[in-house]
């Protein structure tokens, strides 16, 4: 329980950071756009627009994917007509082991060779936005310095 609320907050967290990243990029390509007089070097702002460009895409590669809720309730027993579960009518014990595998499922993803379950794993989910992150974060650095260079060059 402990290790999926760590993944949980992780990905909360690191989606926080994500979002804002493409908006700031575009302040600072604004920034430097809105002073033509002072660029030199118009080629290395053509490659920073390229460059924002991609973190627009990396960023949104980043986020597309499901949030926790969801993923959980992919993985829950449906619900019937009556609007109890079936679940709700199992003994204690295969209702423990039922959430043990809903658990394992969320945390681990789908079993090799198994039920063939199309969510990823909370631990992929968090690789796949902590990598994200990262490109975005080198990008607009990246981009900053092409800026930089612009004016100086």
């Amino acid at each position: 329980m402990r290790e999926r609320n760590r993944l949980r907050d992780a990905r909360r967290l690191t989606t926080a950071q994500l979002g804002p990243l493409p908006a700031a990029a575009a302040a600072v390509l604004g920034l430097f756009a809105g002073l033509p007089d002072e660029i030199r070097n118009r080629g290395l702002v053509w490659a920073a627009l390229v460059i924002f460009i991609a973190v627009l895409l990396v960023s949104a590669w980043g986020v597309r994917l499901e949030p926790f809720r969801r993923v959980g309730g992919q993985l829950d027993a449906p619900t019937r007509d009556d609007g109890l579960r079936d679940d709700d009518f199992r003994p204690r014990t295969q209702w423990l082991l039922a959430r043990i595998a809903h658990e394992r499922r969320l945390y681990y993803g789908a079993s090799p060779g198994g039920a063939g379950d199309a969510a990823p794993s909370l631990q992929e989910s968090f690789d796949r936005e902590r990598t994200a992150l990262l490109a975005v974060q080198i990008l607009l650095a990246v981009e900053v310095v092409l800026l930089a260079l612009a004016r100086l060059l």
